[in-house]
C-alpha cells in the first residue's frame, strides 16, 4: 500500500497511467480497510479530471475514454459507494454529480461542428437543432429532482 501513492503522485509518469494507478489504489485501499481510502479516491477523481481535461486533442481524450472505460463509468460510483458506507451522503452525492457533469462535458467537446450544414440546408439544421435540444434536455434531466433534500 504504501508504494501506490508514490506511483500516483509521480509527476515523471503520464497522467493517464498514474490514473489508472489510483483507480488501483483506491480498489485495493477499500477492499482492504486501508485507512487510505479517502485519499486514494481523492487523488483517482482528480487524476480522471486531468486525463480528459488537458488531453491536447479530441483524439487523445476519446482514446483514454476507451481505454479505460470502466474506470471512468465506476470510479465516481465507487466513491460514492464508499462515501454512503462512511455516512457522507451529501459527499457521495457530489462526487456522483461530479463525474457525471465531468463525462457530459467531455461527451459535449466530442460534438462536430454543423457549420457545413446551416450552409447546405438551413430548415435542416433548424429541425436538427431543435431535436438536439430535446434530446440533451431528456438526457440530462433527473427524474428525481422533485424529491431533492436538503440539509438542515
Amino acid at each position: 500500500m504504501q508504494f501506490f501513492p508514490a506511483a500516483a503522485n509521480d509527476t515523471y509518469v503520464k497522467t493517464p497511467d498514474r490514473f489508472e494507478v489510483s483507480c488501483q489504489w483506491a480498489r485495493v485501499a477499500w477492499v482492504s480497510g486501508h485507512t487510505s481510502i479517502s485519499t486514494a479516491y481523492d487523488n483517482a477523481i482528480l487524476l480522471m479530471q486531468e486525463t480528459l481535461t488537458f488531453a491536447p486533442t479530441l483524439e487523445i481524450q476519446h482514446s483514454h475514454l476507451v481505454t479505460v472505460q470502466y474506470d471512468y463509468e465506476t470510479l465516481p460510483l465507487d466513491h460514492a459507494s464508499y462515501l454512503i458506507h462512511i455516512g457522507q451522503l451529501w459527499q457521495a452525492i457530489e462526487t456522483l454529480e461530479r463525474g457525471r457533469g465531468l463525462l457530459l462535458s467531455e461527451l459535449h467537446g466530442f460534438r462536430t461542428s454543423i457549420d457545413h450544414l446551416c450552409a447546405l440546408d438551413l430548415p435542416l439544421t433548424a429541425k436538427f437543432l431543435a431535436l438536439n435540444r430535446d434530446l440533451e434536455a431528456l438526457t440530462t434531466r433527473c427524474p428525481c429532482s422533485a424529491f431533492v433534500m436538503y440539509p438542515t
